[in-house]
Formats: structure tokens, C-alpha cells, sequence
């Protein structure tokens, strides 16, 4: 499912244009990034959490030419953790 088919399903359940439901699903990532961007975690309850993961310092092989080693710095991704409900719902039969 994509961004749009996520917009029209919102927009179908609640009844809402789909340009205000656009608008906000928009500032829901942009909140959601700032967030992770700026260190902590966005719970949602019944959903799941979001939160930046460090990456260490690491070697690894060049795309371009796989004998070159190149150095990867350390850096933050942003990572996803199902809530247990969220989980059961997922695993529903």
C-alpha cells in the first residue's frame, strides 16, 4: 500500500477530502521525522514506537569496485517497533 492508497482508505473511513486528509498524513511524517531528527521516540499506542537507531563507525566494500574497502561513518536510521496490539492484529487468522 502507498501513500496515496493509504489517503483515499483514510479519506473513504472518515469521510474527509482527500486533500485535507493529505495534509495531514503529510504533517504527521514531518512531525514524526523532526522528532527522530532532533533524538527521540514517537510512541503511538496501540500502533508502535519510532525511534533513531545509532549505526557505528564500520568497514565495508565499495559498490564500484568490490576490492576497495571504504570506511561507512557512524550514523542515526530511523527504526520501527510494533506494539503487541499491533502485533495480535497482524497475526489475526
Amino acid at each position: 500500500m502507498n501513500k496515496s492508497q493509504i489517503i483515499k482508505k483514510i479519506s473513504k473511513e472518515t469521510g474527509l477530502p482527500k486533500t485535507r486528509v493529505e495534509k495531514m498524513f503529510i504533517a504527521f511524517t514531518e512531525v514524526v521525522g523532526e522528532a527522530l531528527r532532533d533524538g527521540a521516540k514517537v510512541t503511538i499506542s496501540g500502533f508502535g514506537t519510532f525511534l533513531p537507531s545509532p549505526r557505528r563507525k564500520r568497514e565495508g566494500v565499495s559498490a564500484l569496485d568490490s576490492k576497495k574497502r571504504i570506511t561507512i561513518p557512524p550514523h542515526t536510521v530511523p527504526r520501527f517497533k510494533p506494539s503487541q496490539q499491533l502485533k495480535v492484529r497482524f497475526n489475526k487468522d
